[in-house]
């Protein structure tokens, strides 16, 4: 029940935002524009403030890092395997490897984590740690998608701007740095970070909704499942 609870709500959301696309109440262009908020401005302050008001990392956090880095690092292994199998170019399969080990942790895991915790229960301790985890989490898909990427021919400086120029990645960052020298934040800042970032959840699921309408689609069918398995299992 509680899952249900979680979820449907979520569901909807993305639901609502593929209904007005389709009925062209949110054009592309505005689709475009609100994919912009949410990447740059909404996501970004919610992980700021959630990261910066993190308290000291504890037992459960460097345990679920390793869980999640083991069980990346697996599916990216699965990936090539896959691919080996399954006879896919050697061109195309970074970028199915990479498809597969990435976690959607901004427009699927911020929304899942701040409405679902606390309908679990969890206080926002819990939200924190996860917002800790999260954000080193990216910094090992960066790395990892150039490396793939790249055909295993590891380029610091692409690496490098493939974390200062992500938004997510850099305001998590800077909210850990923040949170471990001790040093708060205004309470007029603290404030808007919070209603900035009380917008991003509904505004990243009506991004999803419509970008499924708005979204050029194609590709192997096939190849697509295999991705969209591994990141699954």
């Amino acid at each position: 029940m509680r899952i249900a609870v979680t979820l449907v709500p979520l569901i909807l959301l993305i639901g609502l935002g593929a209904l007005l696309s389709h009925l062209q109440f949110l054009g592309k262009a505005f689709v475009a524009d609100l994919n912009k908020l949410a990447f740059w401005i909404a996501l970004p302050a919610l992980l700021f403030r959630s990261a910066a008001h993190a308290g000291e990392p504890g037992v459960q956090t460097g345990q679920l890092l390793m869980i999640l880095l083991g069980a990346t690092l697996l599916a990216c292994g699965a990936g090539y395997l896959l691919c080996a199998v399954f006879r896919v170019p050697f061109a195309s399969r970074g970028t199915l490897v990479q498809a597969g080990f990435r976690g959607n942790l901004a427009y699927i895991g911020i929304p899942l984590l701040s409405f679902g915790l606390p309908a679990m229960g969890a206080g926002p301790q819990a939200f924190r740690t996860a917002v800790v985890v999260m954000t080193c989490m990216m910094v090992v898909f960066n790395f990892l998608a150039v490396l793939v990427l790249t055909k295993g021919r590891f380029d610091v400086r692409e690496a490098a701007r493939s974390i200062f120029t992500n938004p997510l990645l850099v305001s998590g960052l800077l909210g850990l740095a923040m949170a471990f020298s001790g040093f708060e934040l205004p309470l007029v800042i603290d404030r808007t970070l919070e209603v900035m970032g009380n917008a991003a959840v509904p505004i990243a699921l009506l991004c999803i909704g419509g970008s499924f309408l708005t979204s050029p689609k194609g590709g192997k069918i096939s190849w697509v499942a295999m991705a969209v398995g591994l990141k699954v299992d």
